[in-house]
């Protein structure tokens, strides 16, 4: 019996140790990537091949927060105490792109990118008090409630559950249940329909850098994300790029 009990101890801490060095190895089933930089945020600059690093660990972690800000455009300062340099990371709003007829239209930053949509338009009413989602599901966290009568801007619809992304003038809101919301007469348009994709949401993002030596730098470049991915940056002006 005592064979048997220091056995079993024994492979529990085995099972134990290996968990948690397959945890901190990043394989884990739980366990979950937190991006805190955005890697390659220096393209564009000048100096981008000669700074220090340390500024481009500065400018890649302004360049993160300033892309997950929640407020439609943010600007944020950064400074490096090893070379004297100092700068600002400014992020414009941010767009869902792919969709909407091909026009850019601003979305909120915590909008669910995973779901294959299909393009969809035209003008809805709300049946009833309707919840808006950042997901296209029940369990996605509510962002606002459209009363009774709302009328709201289809965008895209996911075919396989019938959840619809929908806007308020001229910025998307989330996701409604399209059981829940009636086509207005008249409201039809003809760009309707196409293959089923991943939203894709960018936002521009503009650099200022003043070296410790006094020289000055800018540069403009943007940041995409997509299927629940990391953001990347893409070369130049991201929103004129960022095609599917």
């Amino acid at each position: 019996m005592r064979v048997s009990i220091a056995l079993k101890s024994s492979l529990l801490l085995t099972f134990l140790f290996l968990s948690a060095c397959a945890e901190m190895s990043g394989y884990s089933r739980t366990a979950r990537h937190y991006q805190t930089t955005l890697p390659g945020a220096e393209s564009g600059s000048r100096y981008a091949t000669t700074m220090m690093g340390a500024d481009v660990k500065q400018i890649s972690e302004t360049a993160w927060r300033a892309v997950e800000a929640r407020s439609g455009s943010t600007s944020l300062s950064w400074s490096s105490v090893y070379s004297g340099a100092t700068g600002k990371v400014s992020a414009g709003p941010n767009y869902l792109v792919g969709f909407n007829a091909g026009e850019e239209i601003e979305a909120p930053v915590d909008l669910d990118t995973t779901p294959y949509m299909a393009p969809e338009a035209g003008k809805f009413v709300t049946m009833s008090n309707t919840n808006v989602r950042l997901s296209p599901g029940l369990s996605g966290a509510k962002v606002m409630m459209l009363a009774l009568g709302d009328e709201v801007q289809a965008i895209a619809r996911e075919p396989s559950s019938n959840w619809v992304m929908v806007a308020k003038g001229d910025q998307v809101i989330g996701y409604v249940f399209g059981d829940l919301i009636s086509r207005v007469e008249g409201g039809e348009l003809l760009l309707a329909g196409g293959e089923p994709k991943q939203p894709r949401l960018c936002r521009e993002l503009t650099y200022t850098m003043t070296l410790g030596t006094g020289e000055k730098d800018a540069w403009v470049n943007g940041a995409c994300k997509q299927n629940g991915s990391d953001w990347r940056v893409v070369g130049g002006r991201a929103l004129e790029v960022a095609v599917y």
